[in-house]
C-alpha cells in the first residue's frame, strides 16, 4: 500500500477554476465540423463537454455551462440526467469550434442540436431535435497537445453548493482520457488538483479518499479513451 501511495502524488490547490484552463486555443486554422459533446447536470444547471480528438477539428477541449431556449425541454433534460439513466449528448448544426472561445472575435453564443440518451454515435437514442442551446459561460476551451505528461489534473466544474459536484480531467497530452465523474458531497472540496503516475487510470475508490470523501459516493460519469490514443 505505502509503494502504491510513493507512485501517486497528490497536489490538491485552490486556484481559480478557470486560471490556466479557458480559452487557450489556436485561431489560426479553422475547425469546422460536427461537434458532438456530452451532457451533464448538478441538479441546477446543465453543462456540456465536446467530444475531443486529436485530429483537426475536434482537438479542443470544451466544456461550457449551457442552456436550452425551450424551458420545458431544459427541465426535462435536467430531470432525466439526475435520474442516473446513463449519459446524454448532443449533435449540433456544424460550425467552426474556435468560435466558442469567450475570446473568439466572432463568438458563437448559441446553436441547434439534435439530443440523445446514450452517445449520438453509438446507437443512442434521439428525444429532441433541432433545440437551441445557449452558452452561458466557458469553463474550459484548449487546443490539445500531443506531448506526454505524467501528470493527470481534475478541476471541479460545478460550485459547491449543488447536489452533485462534477469534476473533469484536463487533457494535457498523447495518449489522453476524457473523464468526468460526480460527487454526492456538500463539503468544500478542491477547486483542482492533480497525480502523478504512469498510470492513464486511477482507482476511484484512492481518488475519493484523497478528496477526503465516502468512496461510494463517486461515480464514473463518462469516460472515453479509444477516441484519445
Amino acid at each position: 500500500m505505502m509503494r502504491f501511495y510513493r507512485l501517486l502524488l497528490l497536489v490538491i490547490t485552490m486556484t481559480g477554476l478557470n486560471r490556466g484552463y479557458a480559452n487557450i486555443t489556436e485561431t489560426a486554422k479553422e475547425r469546422v465540423g460536427l461537434h458532438g459533446m456530452v451532457m451533464f447536470s448538478d441538479g441546477v444547471s446543465l453543462y456540456a463537454s465536446h467530444l475531443p480528438m486529436f485530429h483537426t477539428p475536434h482537438d479542443v477541449q470544451f466544456i461550457a455551462r449551457i442552456k436550452l431556449q425551450d424551458q420545458s425541454t431544459h427541465k426535462a433534460l435536467i430531470q432525466a440526467l439526475m435520474s442516473n439513466a446513463g449519459y446524454w449528448t448532443l449533435a449540433p448544426q456544424r460550425f467552426d469550434l474556435n468560435r466558442l472561445s469567450s475570446e473568439a472575435p466572432e463568438r458563437l453564443r448559441h446553436f441547434n442540436a439534435n439530443l440523445f440518451s446514450g452517445h449520438f454515435e453509438r446507437e443512442g437514442k434521439q428525444h429532441f431535435s433541432d433545440r437551441v442551446i445557449e452558452i452561458q459561460s466557458v469553463v474550459v476551451h484548449q487546443s490539445l497537445s500531443r506531448k506526454t505528461t505524467r501528470k493527470a489534473e481534475f478541476i471541479r466544474i460545478t460550485p459547491n453548493s449543488v447536489e452533485r459536484q462534477f469534476y473533469a480531467r484536463i487533457i494535457r497530452g498523447k495518449p489522453g482520457v476524457d473523464q468526468l465523474f460526480w460527487l454526492e458531497s456538500t463539503a468544500q472540496l478542491p477547486k483542482s488538483f492533480s497525480i502523478e503516475s504512469n498510470s492513464l487510470t486511477f482507482n476511484a475508490k484512492t481518488i475519493a479518499e484523497m478528496l477526503g470523501v465516502v468512496p461510494e459516493r463517486l461515480h464514473l460519469y463518462y469516460e472515453e479513451l479509444g477516441d484519445l490514443q
